[in-house]
């Protein structure tokens, strides 16, 4: 039996909470005397937009044992999301038929394709990453489900993450003209500068999943 210890994050639970954050955040900066000194008031924008994601992710947060054996896969809680409950997941070998770890721009995405389209995930945030053992379960897993798989006859091949889709490069391609037509048009008309640097964000965003697709084969 291999077992691996793994932080794991919801981004349903990221998300709220941190935007919950920065509306208290922002309330409580609007009330700063009006003659603060603006590289002040940038340097305590920086820090509470750091400590928002700190303590976002923190609560976001939960713990999971995976073990693996001849039998099956199990994912066990050792410390659940907040307010949350959940069961153990017992899944038998012939019930897996896919399997992918997909990386993000924040997160890695592990993923297993079950019976009846039915899917079982989990997210690796890599912001604030705590040490543990998810990068020796990524490297172990392809070749110790071959071994564990041998006794049974469900054949557990690799599947295609989202970058490897069709579809996806027809949304790119969509993404792209739109961002670019946005941006020329925002520097020919003499746009402010905070408009130019929020549609360059996004382009520099669009480059990197352009990236992400051109390096995953056909």
């Amino acid at each position: 039996m291999k077992t691996y210890r793994i932080y794991i994050y919801s981004l349903t639970t990221f998300l709220p909470t941190f935007i919950i954050l920065i509306f208290f955040g922002m309330f409580g900066l609007s009330t700063l005397p009006k003659g603060l000194n603006q590289v002040l008031g940038y340097v305590l924008l920086a820090s509470y937009m750091g400590f928002s994601t700190y303590i976002a992710l923190k609560i976001s947060t939960a713990i999971i044992s995976i073990e693996l054996n001849n039998q099956g896969f199990k994912h066990r809680w050792i410390k659940n999301f907040l307010f949350s409950r959940e069961a153990d997941i017992y899944l038998e070998w012939n019930q897996i038929q896919e399997y992918f770890f997909e990386d993000d721009r924040t997160y890695v995405k592990f993923q297993m394709r079950l019976p009846n389209n039915q899917r079982y995930r989990i997210y690796k945030q890599t912001i604030w990453s705590a040490k543990d053992d998810f990068d020796r379960f990524r490297s172990a897993f392809p070749r110790l489900i071959h071994n564990f798989e041998a006794a049974h006859e469900q054949d557990i091949v690799l599947g295609k993450t989202i970058y490897e889709e069709p579809g996806f490069r027809w949304i790119l391609v969509v993404l792209s003209a739109g961002v670019v037509l946005l941006l020329v048009s925002a520097i020919v008309s003499g746009s402010n500068t905070t408009n130019v640097g929020t549609l360059g964000m996004l382009a520099a965003a669009v480059a990197f999943y352009w990236i992400k697709v051109s390096g995953k084969k056909n």
